[in-house]
């Protein structure tokens, strides 16, 4: 139970970590807003979200799986 647990957790916040990775700290990924603070963050999110998923779902589940291999020992 613990150990799959463990890789949840790994994996929500490897994916989480990635998507806001890809949303604001690539240049051309990043949308031009003149907007308050709340309004560009919620719009960055949504900008490109099928690619910025789809990658970090793939990093999530490498990081995941070697987590699983880690623990399984």
């Amino acid at each position: 139970m613990k150990n799959k647990l463990l890789i949840l957790l790994s994996f929500i916040i490897t994916f989480s970590l990635f998507y806001l990775f890809f949303s604001f700290m690539i240049p051309g990924w990043r949308i031009k807003l003149d907007a308050p603070p709340l309004v560009y963050f919620i719009q960055q999110l949504r900008s490109m979200m099928v690619l910025k998923c789809g990658i970090s779902l793939i990093c999530a589940a490498v990081v995941s799986l070697g987590v699983s291999h880690v623990t399984s020992k």
